[in-house]
């Protein structure tokens, strides 16, 4: 099909019907056309071709009445998703083109990432759900062709000469040499494979201070884990999550930890000693400590860093401690003999008392952001926060509060119990590493 596709570019005998009236959408004759006059007003964009991989096999299955049936249910998921995809032509009997003038390849990725979430859940007939297994090729445009007859026997000849090294559902830039899946979960996870395999990572740093002296003592690490290619960082939320749902944070954890031992001896116990930072806090869940070489592993690198009692902090989401309560039952008194602080994140009380926590043998709650905004002009959420604030206290668990954003909120919060710890943009944003040995050494109150 390719083949005959350029010897008929060659001598310009295409059809003239400009609709497909198998598909329901443009023809290849029509994008041609289209194509044609974005190169005579110079304009740049992309083709992408999406070519269906597995279409021998739906061919095979389903025949082909059967696979149109497929694509055509495909397009209208698409065409429902975004208008963009209106613009959409039937390529060769296997793939479909989407014409995108005026777009760069970062506006392409997400193209891809959101089409395929639509070829995982195609309707057949009835419920039955069947998947298009899709090769993304985005080819640029004008990349120098004279015109658009050159470009597309280009595209062509580049379908069938290029080796599809990674298999199917991925990104294939005809320009670079740029691979990635183009499911965002996938690509997700060889980021986090990347990054904390080869520990490439990068972190900030969100310093905790004293409530009273407003005095740095810690710090929760926070991942900054950047897309290279698009030059964003990735949702932390969203990166967990992916990590959280395929076993990933265990590797995760384990880098940071190595991180916190790095980093302690790099900088030397004088330093932490002497400007009070006694502490290093990391998220993570459940899954670290049901790892059954965890503990041998962390008490080998306690023993290499020499790290003081206390140092390291873990910190896990309200609802995964309500999940796995027999699991963190065991976790706490494992831990304990390493002198580690066990703490509940993002706490809110819904899913567990503070009885239940003081039971468990967890140190601290940090009250989620959720529960602090807006209580300098909400009396309910003030009230909440206060007697959440006293129980604790009663209970002999100690208190953070995390997203601190102004004057009011801090002295209403230091009313109820002067002894609490607080984060937020009120004291600090978010620091690298040598902004934050600053911020050690200074340990100035906020004016």
């Amino acid at each position: 099909m390719h083949t005959l596709l350029i010897q008929r570019l060659k001598t310009s005998e295409l059809d003239t019907n400009r609709y497909d009236n198998e598909l329901l959408v443009s023809s290849f004759p029509t994008l041609l056309s289209e194509t044609r006059s974005h190169f005579l007003v110079g304009d740049n964009g992309y083709v992408l071709v999406l070519r269906v991989a597995n279409h021998a096999q739906l061919l095979a299955e389903f025949g082909s009445e059967g696979f149109l049936l497929i694509l055509r249910n495909f397009i209208d998921a698409m065409r429902k998703t975004a208008p963009q995809y209106d613009n959409l032509y039937r390529y060769d009997e296997k793939s479909l083109a989407l014409l995108l003038p005026a777009v760069g390849q970062v506006d392409v990725i997400n193209r891809c990432e959101e089409i395929y979430r639509l070829t995982k859940n195609i309707v057949f007939e009835g419920d039955k759900k069947y998947s298009l297994d899709i090769d993304y090729l985005p080819m640029n445009y004008p990349q120098g062709y004279a015109g658009a007859e050159d470009f597309f026997r280009h595209v062509s000849r580049d379908m069938t000469s290029r080796k599809l090294s990674q298999g199917h559902d991925f990104i294939y830039f005809d320009d670079t040499d740029y691979v990635r899946p183009a499911s965002r979960r996938d690509f997700m996870l060889s980021v986090i494979e990347e990054q904390f395999g080869k520990e490439t990572f990068r972190v900030e740093l969100q310093p905790m201070v004293e409530g009273k002296t407003r005095k740095v003592f810690g710090a929760e690490i926070l991942l900054r884990i950047q897309d290279e290619y698009r030059h964003i960082v990735f949702n932390p939320v969203e990166l967990v999550r992916v990590a959280a749902e395929n076993g990933k944070i265990p590797l995760i954890t384990r880098a940071l930890l190595r991180y916190v031992a790095s980093f302690y001896e790099s900088v030397g116990p004088a330093t932490f000693r002497a400007t009070g930072f006694r502490r290093l806090a990391l998220n993570t869940d459940v899954s670290l400590f049901t790892d059954p070489t965890f503990e041998e592993d962390f008490a080998a690198l306690l023993k290499r860093a020499n790290l003081p009692q206390d140092f390291i902090a873990f910190e896990i989401a309200e609802g995964d401690v309500a999940h796995n309560l027999e699991a963190f039952a065991a976790a706490t008194k494992m831990l304990k003999k390493f002198n580690i602080q066990l703490v509940v994140d993002q706490y809110s009380g819904r899913n567990l008392n503070i009885d239940d926590l003081a039971r468990l043998g967890f140190d601290k709650v940090k009250v989620g952001r959720n529960v602090v905004h807006n209580i300098d002009t909400d009396q309910a959420k003030l009230g909440a926060i206060t007697s959440l604030l006293n129980e604790a206290k009663e209970k002999g668990i100690e208190t953070a509060i995390v997203g601190v954003e102004n004057r009011d909120q801090y002295d209403l919060l230091m009313k109820i119990n002067p002894n609490v710890e607080m984060q937020g943009y009120y004291f600090y944003k978010p620091l690298e590493r040598t902004a934050l040995l600053d911020a050690m050494r200074s340990n100035k109150n906020l004016k």
